[in-house]
């Protein structure tokens, strides 16, 4: 992408599954902090989330507008602030490597079990590759086309001459593995050799932010780098 162009000028497509109008008027008003009137593709109302992600998928990199520069796969219950947001955006625009930009948040104890969990929703493998959730994840919209219809093993199909026909992410056992949605995206991209990067600011999950008590996914001491929200 050519630097010449300035980060407010970049087109940008927000997209994700929304469990309902409620969490579709949440994920709204968060991509409303990156413009009045934001273009946008919500999955609204499924309980299914991996092929939500999948027909999402499948439907923004055949449909989305030519013009597109960056696409921001958001969640509706994950909330980075307005300059974090134009970080991320930017982040992915205009790094020369063109990574897949994660941004972190605080993982919900599940329904039901009291306490907290204290991890954020990603680890990192060396140096350089993320593997986590797809709460906040931006990249230029020439990798979303590619990594959802490229490579030797695309993560949807679209058939040319009729609706949309989906190998939804996968969710089960890889080299003895057990990989949600998100994780097989993750293990997709590396496959591809796409390089991804953590945003150095975890945003919110819902009423949840990141403090100094949080750790990896892993289990690992919290990256020093990342900035915690000790609010």
């Amino acid at each position: 992408m050519s630097t010449e162009k300035k980060l407010r000028d970049l087109n940008v497509v927000f997209v994700g599954p929304c469990r309902d109008r409620e969490a579709e008027k949440r994920a709204e008003a968060t991509a409303r902090q990156w413009s009045p009137e934001p273009v946008t593709c919500w999955y609204t109302g499924s309980s299914e989330i991996a092929s939500a992600r999948c027909c999402l998928g499948a439907s923004v990199a055949s449909h989305m507008p030519p013009n597109t520069d960056v696409v921001v796969m958001l969640d509706d219950d994950v909330r980075p602030s307005p300059v974090d947001l134009m970080g991320i955006i930017g982040r992915a625009a205009f790094d020369p490597t063109s990574p897949v930009v994660f941004s972190s948040y605080a993982l919900r104890t599940p329904p039901g079990l009291e306490g907290n969990d204290d991890r954020i929703a990603h680890y990192l493998l060396g140096d350089s590759q993320v593997w986590g959730g797809l709460g906040c994840v931006a990249m230029t919209a020439d990798r979303f086309r590619f990594v959802h219809l490229g490579g030797a093993q695309p993560l949807v199909r679209v058939h040319p001459r009729l609706p949309h026909s989906a190998a939804p992410y996968r969710v089960g056992v890889y080299d003895d593995q057990w990989l949600s949605e998100d994780l097989y995206f993750c293990r997709v991209l590396h496959q591809l050799r796409v390089p991804t990067v953590l945003y150095p600011r975890c945003s919110a999950h819902g009423a949840v932010k990141v403090t100094s008590r949080f750790k990896m996914l892993d289990g690992a001491p919290l990256v020093s780098s990342l900035i915690v929200d000790e609010g």
